[in-house]
């Protein structure tokens, strides 16, 4: 949303730029256009007052001032003043001609540039418009995130309530001596992931996304189609089998010596406490139960009930 309000704000720049260089042009059209019109109205008013003159003292003609003439050289002189009248007003005339076509080429120019106004300012209206909405959108979609951000901020509270709890009972559950040797000879056998999928999200600090905080990810996300099957990483005891807070549907399996192993967000659980598992016995169902974003398994190694990296 922001680059595209970004890219709409540019162009609303470019189009008050284009706006301000049409308003400039519009002012110049609309002072020739004064300028012609001056001129024609000047050289209308010359005209009027050439004609009125004309009325009142009547051109004598040629032939007049050829007998009005007291000599050759007033003859040649007469001629030349007649001359240069006719001139003058045919010069006039052809002014008036010239400046009427300059006030309607100016008027065109002048309605040209107000028709590009107007197109401006409907273009800026609409943008200005698109803008506000997406400016509101953008504001409910931070006011949505400040409302959820409690929600979030509970929830990874929870989860880590939730691991603290699952540290407890795996510690009180690793108090037993002889459950725990027999077990660990199981779990020394060496341990195999126990989803096929890619590994979305490593164990260790991370930063979380929308709360810009550091929080510790107790174990590593595998991404795996819903419904796939969940084999135990290696021998041991389901120690739990159920629902477990943020883990959603979870199995933990303990492995002796202290290790245990947590198999989280399932769909489906095909253990109890208490059985007895072999290393690849299918024991759950890959889902998105608990605190989750999509199908995957959430998987967990512990040395006396501590997080540890399971690929390690």
């Amino acid at each position: 949303m922001q680059v595209r309000l970004d890219a709409i704000q540019e162009a609303t720049e470019r189009t008050r730029a284009m706006l301000r260089t049409t308003t400039a042009e519009l002012a110049a059209t609309k002072r020739r256009l004064r300028a012609a019109q001056k001129r024609l109205d000047e050289h209308t008013r010359m005209l009027s007052e050439r004609l009125v003159a004309a009325q009142r003292s009547p051109d004598p003609g040629f032939i007049c001032v050829v007998l009005n003439a007291s000599s050759i050289r007033d003859f040649i002189s007469r001629e030349h003043f007649l001359k240069k009248v006719v001139e003058a007003d045919t010069e006039l005339l052809q002014a008036i001609e010239r400046d009427k076509a300059e006030v309607e080429r100016q008027k065109a120019i002048l309605e040209s540039r107000l028709q590009r106004q107007r197109e401006l300012l409907r273009e800026l209206s609409e943008r200005g418009e698109e803008i506000r909405l997406m400016e509101e959108q953008q504001r409910q979609a931070i006011l949505e995130i400040e409302r959820n951000r409690a929600e979030l901020e509970a929830m990874l509270e929870q989860q880590e309530r939730d691991s603290e709890m699952v540290r407890a009972m795996l510690a009180r559950l690793s108090s037993s001596p002889r459950r725990g040797t027999r077990l660990f000879r199981a779990w020394s056998g060496g341990y195999s992931l126990p989803v096929r999928g890619n590994v979305t999200s490593r164990f260790g600090y991370r930063m979380h996304p929308i709360l810009g905080v550091y929080k510790m990810h107790t174990g590593v996300d595998i991404a795996a189609p819903y419904g796939s099957p969940v084999a135990a990483a290696a021998g041991g005891t389901v120690v739990y089998s159920g629902w477990l807070g943020g883990y959603g549907k979870a199995v933990i399996i303990d492995h002796g010596n202290g290790t245990s192993t947590l198999y989280g967000h399932c769909s489906k659980l095909l253990v109890k406490v208490g059985d007895e598992v072999r290393q690849g016995q299918e024991i759950a169902k890959v889902g998105s139960t608990g605190f989750s974003t999509g199908p995957h398994l959430h998987f967990e190694k512990r040395l006396n009930g501590v997080p540890v990296n399971p690929l390690h």
